[in-house]
């Protein structure tokens, strides 16, 4: 899967945390497989200086807009600023009571914290020149 290691190499490259949460979550329901993603600096820098030099969130909403209920997004929370990414073929409840809890936490009230290919800068295709930016 390519949105875990886009997310840890950027959240490793470009800030200044001393330590990182991995948490991957998976499931393969009849209505299709869902996972979820999320990548957490602990102690980090604040996350929107990081993102005016990373591409894991624009590849994250890249490879989000590939399914049919895929999402990517940030937040940061009490642990500290975080990057996620969902990737599913079935609606999060297909799921169960867990995806539902750790996605609700991740996108906030009324989806606060979801990015989509508007909220970029510039075509998330191009991202090989130099970093695209988000604004938040």
């Amino acid at each position: 899967m390519l949105a875990a290691p886009s997310l840890v190499s950027d959240a490793f490259r470009r800030s200044v945390a001393e330590s990182y949460q991995l948490q991957v979550l998976g499931t393969a329901p009849p209505a299709g497989p869902l996972v979820c993603v999320e990548v957490c600096e602990v102690d980090g820098m604040p996350l929107s200086p990081r993102l005016e030099r990373g591409h894991g969130l624009a590849l994250g909403v890249l490879l989000a807009t590939e399914w049919a209920h895929g999402q990517c997004g940030w937040l940061v929370g009490e642990r500290g600023p975080a990057s996620w990414v969902f990737l599913a073929d079935a609606a999060p409840e297909d799921g169960g009571l867990r995806f539902m809890r750790c996605l609700t936490g991740l996108r906030g009230p009324a989806d606060l914290h979801v990015l989509t290919l508007a909220d970029l800068d510039r075509d998330p295709k191009s991202h090989l020149g130099p970093p695209c930016c988000c604004r938040i």
